[in-house]
């Protein structure tokens, strides 16, 4: 199943990293625009 879920993310602009607070960490690619604290729309796919 893929579902829509929203996350609130704390940019690391040394790491480019997205830490959620699930403790998980993704790898994006985000403009320089964005803030230190950022709410964005990801899809997760469930097995």
């Amino acid at each position: 199943m893929i579902v829509g879920l929203y996350y609130k993310f704390q940019y690391k602009k040394d790491m480019k990293r997205l830490e959620t607070k699930a403790n998980k960490v993704l790898i994006l690619q985000l403009p320089e625009k964005t803030r230190d604290s950022v709410v964005i729309t990801i899809k997760s796919i469930k097995n």
